[in-house]
């Protein structure tokens, strides 16, 4: 109405995920040297190491549950400059034999789907587009809001 465009030549884009290629890649193997990560209860997060992913809270709950007695992997799938703060953050509360970068990864998805659940930790996020491809892959999420 503002703009006083015709409705017939008005279109909505929905923030869709291509579920058939999802899923086709959530199928294909990990790589043989991190296989042994998902023997045991695994939490997977995919994104950029940086501030807004809210990395440090996931790292301070997983040593928590560490301590509590609740044995599990952390695999952190992504790069970026947080990376050697992470890794002191780790180290200083223990927990460094249960954390795990793997680094860029082309096909996440294969992570996502072998995961006990799916962790987005983000301060601030418009709409994690990997939510619902963790969904997707038949894998429960835990993300705040």
């Amino acid at each position: 109405e503002i703009f006083r465009i015709p409705e017939h030549r008005i279109g909505t884009i929905y923030n869709g995920i291509p579920l058939d290629v999802v899923r086709k890649n959530a199928d294909e193997r990990l790589p043989d040297h991190l296989s042994a990560l998902f023997d045991q209860p695994t939490v997977v997060m995919v994104g950029r190491l940086d501030e807004q992913k809210g990395y440090p809270y996931l790292i301070d709950a997983h040593a928590r549950l560490i301590n509590e007695g609740l044995q599990h992997n952390l695999v952190v799938v992504g790069e970026g400059g947080l990376k050697p703060m992470l890794e002191a953050q780790i180290a200083s509360l223990g927990v460094a034999g249960s954390v795990h970068f793997v680094g860029f990864q082309s096909n996440p998805h294969r992570f996502i789907k072998r995961a006990t659940v799916f962790a987005l930790p983000s301060i601030f996020e418009g709409f994690g587009l990997v939510i619902a491809e963790a969904l997707a892959c038949g894998t429960p999420v835990v993300s705040p809001r």
